[in-house]
């Protein structure tokens, strides 16, 4: 059932299903958040009721990656939640081969559990696009060169990615390997429209899809004529 805790409009709110989905370390600083209005549902069938009435911004919930259950809820909770529909973040203890082959998956974003309260919060607020960012981000969709990332420190071959957005600072890539927080190494692209190769050094900060190698690299020591270049660019195609 949902809690009793005060509904605040000003508050980011997030529903948490089932009701131990999270380890009490983590729910305890998970809840002490002010930006954030947290509940929590007993089952997805309670969780489609309380969707529909209380309306949160995200739905977090631990899947089987084997239960087809799973993808019946988060259509039917599309369905049952009014508009805006929320974003979904689904948590699974491994990859399955179903998992790697979805196209389309029908969440927003994916963790392997376990799962730490910064990488829990840093994903939230990627997802909703929490203000703390404070930077617009636009589509992208060009290749990029990822050199290094490698946990170790060593070098490793350059590989081709997807560059999904973009902002001033940082980028959302989709990566042909798993690549580890805090890790950093060299992305190298074009945008479009311009014939300059950047080449900048970037810091894994966020996994938002482990599952489809989704991940959000900040820029590190961005030269201010790059920095300059890349807001001309999301200014110029800013919906």
């Amino acid at each position: 059932m949902v809690s009793d805790r005060a509904v605040s409009a000003e508050r980011t709110r997030i529903l948490i299903v089932p009701e131990d989905l999270l380890e009490p370390g983590l729910a305890a600083s998970f809840l002490e958040r002010e930006s954030l209005e947290v509940r929590s549902s007993a089952s997805a069938a309670q969780a489609l009721v309380d969707a529909a009435q209380w309306r949160p911004h995200l739905v977090v919930f631990r899947s089987d990656p084997e239960d087809d259950a799973d993808f019946r809820f988060c259509h039917a909770l599309s369905k049952a939640a009014q508009e805006p529909v929320p974003k979904l973040l689904v948590l699974t203890d491994r990859v399955t081969e179903q998992l790697l082959q979805l196209a389309d998956p029908p969440w927003d974003g994916h963790l392997i559990s376990p799962v730490g309260a910064d990488q829990l919060l840093a994903t939230i607020a990627e997802l909703l696009a929490i203000p703390r960012r404070g930077l617009e981000r636009v589509p992208l969709g060009v290749l990029v060169h990822a050199e290094g990332f490698a946990e170790d420190g060593t070098d490793l071959d350059a590989a081709l990615g997807n560059a999904l957005t973009i902002s001033e600072r940082s980028m959302l890539l989709e990566a042909s390997r798993q690549l580890d927080l805090g890790t950093r190494g060299r992305l190298q692209f074009f945008l479009p429209g311009t014939s300059e190769r950047l080449s900048l050094d970037a810091e894994v900060r966020v996994a938002v899809d482990e599952a489809q190698l989704h991940y959000v690299l900040e820029f590190v020591d961005l030269a201010p004529q790059f920095r300059a270049l890349l807001r001309r660019h999301v200014e110029a195609h800013n919906p």
